[in-house]
């Protein structure tokens, strides 16, 4: 839930009103917005933890 919310937050920071204003954002600003969370990193380390 953390890696949702933080997603969301970085996606409206960055694009949104506060950003460059973008009204929808695209599919390429919502993965930035997934690699900014650390979703990717926490998964990626969890998957080498997982393979000890």
């Amino acid at each position: 839930m953390q890696y949702i919310t933080s997603t969301i937050e970085n996606c409206f920071r960055r694009f949104g009103c506060d950003g460059k204003g973008v009204y929808f954002p695209t599919k390429n600003e919502w993965m930035q917005a997934i690699k900014d969370s650390g979703y990717v990193m926490a998964e990626n380390l969890f998957g080498s933890c997982k393979a000890i």
